[in-house]
């Protein structure tokens, strides 16, 4: 089942993604095992056109000259490209009756959002 995250609209990534929506390979976040570093959500290279995949090494070829060439950047995201968790609103499972997560912006961590009695399809 497809998974995706919804870009914030201050997030410099629309440019990438042009329609806010992000895949990702799950709804889990990855914690970082370095301290200091960002929870991430990882993106799934399976939903990727080849314009994204291309643009996206570029960026990270040019944000890390010296470390990493075109290619390696290319082969990077190929495996799948951990994006930090405050570039994004929600994240969830592809089906409206699947739970979305939220972002805390305090904490950067998911949390469950409030039932709705309203939205009965939900």
């Amino acid at each position: 089942m497809e998974t995706w995250a919804q870009l914030k609209p201050e997030s410099n990534l629309w440019q990438y993604f042009p329609d806010g929506m992000v895949p990702i390979t799950s709804s889990i976040p990855g914690y970082p095992a370095r301290e200091g570093a960002p929870v991430c959500l990882m993106v799934d290279p399976e939903y990727l056109t080849d314009a994204q995949i291309q643009n996206l090494a570029w960026l990270l070829s040019t944000k890390w000259d010296g470390y990493m060439n075109f290619e390696q950047a290319k082969s990077y995201i190929e495996n799948g490209l951990p994006l930090d968790i405050d570039h994004f609103e929600y994240f969830g499972l592809y089906d409206p009756r699947e739970f979305y997560f939220d972002c805390d912006e305090d904490m950067g961590l998911p949390i469950m959002p409030q039932y709705d009695e309203a939205n009965e399809d939900f």
